[in-house]
């Protein structure tokens, strides 16, 4: 970090080409979250114009803006970038990897804070999320009420990203678990 904090002061951003200044902003937006400044590297990132003219269409934007949003302790605005990036993925590993990023910044939330924050229809991704996360906590010690309600929940969030990657991951571990629990003792001294 040192090392690039010298390069960057180097560099004249003026100097630089419209896609170079766009780089340098964001490498000066890494340097400030991994220095824990994140109010300032949101304003570097806001300062960004048209971000998803990047050359990697804006993941890179969109990620440190969440990871930025989680270190100012803000897990809400942190799953709505996470969520904009997820559009942008293609590899289904790196897709898998944020949609569980963006379940852990909702499950900072209250069971309170994510139905208040949960918008009224036509149901948007973010409500989806936050209405998953509220039922996989309401029901995760009952396996077929969780089958059930996430059977309702898919009725009410056709085509919602986590159809694709998190859900099938759920459920495998789920009914891995399943698998091995078949009999459970107590016992006493």
């Amino acid at each position: 970090w040192a090392q690039l904090e010298q390069v960057l002061a180097g560099i004249g951003p003026d100097s630089l080409a419209a896609s170079q200044q766009a780089r340098y902003q964001l490498l000066q937006a890494q340097l400030l979250l991994a220095n824990r400044q994140p109010e300032a590297a949101l304003n570097i990132l806001s300062a960004l114009k048209a971000p998803e003219n990047l050359a990697d269409h804006g993941r890179d934007y969109y990620q440190l803006r969440a990871q930025a949003y989680a270190q100012a302790g803000n897990p809400l605005e942190a799953a709505r970038q996470l969520i904009w990036l997820d559009g942008l993925l293609d590899d289904p590993a790196k897709k898998l990897d944020n949609q569980y990023r963006i379940w852990e910044q909702l499950s900072n939330l209250s069971d309170e804070a994510l139905e208040t924050l949960k918008t009224a229809p036509p149901p948007d991704a973010l409500s989806g999320w936050m209405e998953l996360v509220l039922i996989t906590r309401e029901f995760r010690g009952d396996r077929y009420r969780w089958s059930n309600e996430l059977s309702r929940w898919r009725a009410r969030y056709p085509r919602h990203a986590a159809e694709e990657a998190l859900l099938p991951d759920l459920l495998h571990q789920v009914g891995q678990f399943a698998a091995t629990a078949n009999q459970i003792a107590v016992l006493l001294p």
